[in-house]
C-alpha cells in the first residue's frame, strides 16, 4: 500500500512524501520525496530536489535519504492517512 503527503510550502513551493507499507515488517517505509517549485501559478511544477529509494532508477536524484526533512509530523500524518484507509468489513465467500 502506498501512501501519498502533499505539502503546500507557499503559492509556489510543495513538498511530496510517499511511504510504502511493508506488512511484513508492520512499518511504513519512506519511498520518496521531492521538492517542486514553479515560477508562477500558471506554470507547473517542476521538481527540484528528489529522493527515491530505488534511486537508480531516476535521472534527478540529488537528496541523500538522511537530508529528507522527515519529522514527526509528517511521520503522524502518514500514519493517520494509512489508518484511515483501512477497512473492516466481512470476508466475501462464494
Amino acid at each position: 500500500m502506498r501512501i501519498e503527503l502533499e505539502y503546500l510550502i507557499d503559492d509556489l513551493t510543495r513538498e511530496w512524501y510517499v511511504f510504502w507499507f511493508d506488512d511484513s515488517m508492520k512499518t511504513l517505509w519512506l519511498d520518496g520525496y521531492e521538492l517542486q517549485t514553479k515560477e508562477t501559478k500558471r506554470h507547473k511544477y517542476k521538481t527540484v530536489k528528489q529522493y527515491k529509494r530505488l534511486s537508480g532508477r531516476h535521472e534527478l536524484n540529488n537528496v541523500p535519504m538522511n537530508e529528507v526533512p522527515l519529522n514527526d509530523k509528517i511521520k503522524n500524518d502518514a500514519i493517520a492517512k494509512f489508518v484511515s484507509e483501512i477497512k473492516v468489513d466481512y470476508w466475501f465467500r462464494d
